[in-house]
């Protein structure tokens, strides 16, 4: 039974990236094979195998769901696929043989068929996601079709044993079988879209839910058959000695109810991304996000219960996880699920919570690297996972009040992160020094040079270019949002020099002079500064730039305020009834609220701004 799950979930699950319930099961149906007569005559499997998968002695062909044909010679699909296609065809041969009442060897013969075909989608799956060295000029979505095809006759074959299992012979590997074939097809169209941009995503992710849907009915009704339920625990109480047999079986089914439980809840957090919700009657419902949808925009019941649904899968699945034999790969597993766990919960925006679960995930990220630099496997999943750890953690800790020195230190965590990604050192991540890398065009930021701007309001010019810069950064443009931003501190902290003197007085749109500090001013334009050289890889100036934002907002912020706070009041994401007298404040409301689409940023580029 090992081998069922190491194949069909590992193979081809880890190779890597409207009202819908009233018929989740239309698609399922579809790939089952009625075998059995009104009058009550069912054939024997072996007959109806012949309509799932059919090899033509005449020709040599190999025909597979009646839709995909393979034709020798086989090398012209490649050696791997070419190996795959004979074990399958010898391993037809050997089904014809049994003897129709001999179900244990049928389960077994088909195990080792199903097995084949599973291999052999995952060469279409590498072929997919990289092309194909045999046929260069082969279209992407041929072997996504062909991949989909075999393991909808991996599903249909499982579905077939079931048919024709005896009551008594009904074992947890065919129910195993068949929620493990769906996972993988769920897991195909849920990637799909990221590969496809030609794919409907509405389509795709609502197949996706349909098959995991699937695949945890089975497996849960697996499980219940056991004595177990869908957590793991045992329904009735026993001595607690069970045979070994019985437990290796158990710790089966248990990984993969765990990996249906992490990839379902994955998958609804995608969907909720993508503006998909779930009603308190279940039903699936989807809409295109507005691009004036605010991120902070308060939560439907709908948008709530979809999160809520995918932080109890989540959940599930380190509950599961926990009672299974430690390895790396579930320690990767437990890792994920509870980053995905603190994800779910900033978008509740349950900061605290989210902290608390993001931080766990990093611990288990930690042990499973060194674990894993130990036997030299590849880390691209650890750093992608830790990156988007580090920093839910510290933009979570950007929404409590108080916690400017966590920020400071879960930020430079991130950049730890990201530095140790870019340069492929796994040893001992967050104790290094953070660095900047090599950079011919870089400049020194000179903080205290003197701009010497007579008659020019250079508070108002300097929160100019903060806005600009922050927009450039959101269109990718690091170097232009650079230039801008450094400008735009050196220009704040001039004009802070001037009204410390006496210089200079901030005055509201009334005439009255203004209570609000112009350090917050700064402190924005300090803290796109720092995402800016983030983006440059200068990772020691980011860090140094973000602390210095942090202890601005530290001495500013009223109390019980977060930096985040103040930022969704300014741009009025937020219901507070308080308005911000912040200059940059009431830019970034014009750009957005005014201006929308019509900003042409080359009009305000240093070069040509003269807003004297």
């Amino acid at each position: 039974m090992r081998c069922i799950v190491a194949l069909i979930c590992c193979i081809l699950c880890f190779i890597s990236v409207r009202v819908i319930a009233a018929d989740k099961q239309q698609i399922i149906i579809l790939e089952k094979e009625g075998t059995c007569s009104k009058d009550g005559y069912c054939e024997p499997p072996q007959t109806t195998l012949q309509k799932i998968i059919f090899y033509d002695v005449n020709n040599g062909s190999l025909t597979i769901n009646a839709q995909q044909t393979y034709t020798e010679p086989f090398h012209q699909f490649g050696t791997e696929a070419a190996v795959h296609l004979r074990d399958i065809i010898k391993n037809m041969h050997l089904l014809g043989s049994l003897a129709d009442d001999n179900f244990h060897d049928l389960v077994h013969r088909f195990i080792s068929l199903t097995n084949n075909l599973t291999a052999l989608a995952a060469v279409h799956k590498l072929e997919w996601l990289y092309g194909s060295s045999v046929d260069p000029v082969a279209l992407q979505s041929e072997s996504f079709d062909k991949t989909v095809v075999i393991c909808k006759a991996v599903l249909r074959l499982f579905n077939l044993l079931q048919l024709h299992a005896p009551k008594e012979e009904e074992t947890s590997d065919i129910s195993t079988g068949i929620s493990s074939a769906a996972l993988v097809l769920g897991d195909l169209f849920q990637l799909r879209p990221s590969m496809d941009l030609s794919a409907v995503i509405e389509d795709d992710y609502s197949t996706a839910y349909q098959y995991f849907t699937f695949a945890e009915e089975k497996i849960v009704k697996s499980l219940s058959a056991m004595g177990i339920d869908q957590n793991g625990n045992s329904i009735e109480k026993n001595d607690g000695q069970e045979d070994e047999v019985h437990l290796l079986v158990l710790d089966d089914v248990l990984s993969v109810l765990a990996e249906i439980n992490l990839r379902f809840g994955s998958l609804l957090l995608e969907m909720y991304l993508l503006g998909f919700t779930i009603d308190h009657a279940n039903n699936l419902h989807h809409h295109v996000p507005s691009g004036f949808d605010m991120p902070m925009q308060q939560l439907s019941e709908n948008q709530k219960q979809i999160l809520h649904i995918a932080f109890a899968k989540l959940e599930t699945s380190t509950v599961i996880h926990k009672k299974m034999k430690f390895s790396s790969d579930v320690l990767m597993s437990q890792a994920d699920a509870y980053s995905r766990m603190g994800t779910v919960n900033s978008l509740l925006h349950e900061w605290a919570l989210s902290v608390k679960h993001c931080k766990l995930g990093l611990s288990m990220l930690s042990s499973a690297l060194a674990h894993k630099s130990q036997n030299g496997e590849m880390m691209d999943e650890i750093f992608t996972t830790m990156i988007t750890t580090t920093q839910t953690i510290f933009e979570a800790y950007l929404h409590l009040p108080g916690e400017m020195e966590s920020a400071k230190d879960a930020f430079r965590r991130h950049l730890l992160a990201r530095q140790a990604a870019e340069v492929g050192d796994v040893n001992d991540v967050f104790e290094k020094e953070l660095t900047n890398e090599d950079e011919e065009e870089y400049a020194e930021l000179d903080i205290n040079g003197g701009a010497a701007y007579n008659n020019r309001d250079i508070l108002y010019e300097g929160s100019l270019r903060s806005v600009i810069g922050s927009l450039w950064l959101d269109l990718n443009e690091p170097w232009k949002a650079r230039d801008e931003l450094e400008s735009a501190v050196q220009l704040l902290q001039e004009g802070i020099e001037l009204v410390d003197s006496g210089k200079y007085e901030v005055i509201s749109d009334d005439g009255s002079q203004s209570s609000q500090s112009p350090r917050l001013d700064l402190a924005h334009a300090l803290y796109s500064l720092s995402f800016t050289y983030l983006d440059l890889m200068q990772w020691e100036k980011s860090y140094e730039i973000f602390e210095g934002a942090m202890d601005i907002y530290q001495s500013e912020l009223p109390e019980g305020q977060s930096p985040t706070d103040w930022l969704q009041m300014a741009s009025g994401t937020t219901s507070s009834a308080r308005e911000s007298t912040s200059i940059t404040d009431k830019l970034m409301n014009f750009f957005f609220k005014e201006t929308q689409d019509e900003i042409e940023l080359e009009d305000f580029q240093q070069v040509f701004n003269t807003t004297a």
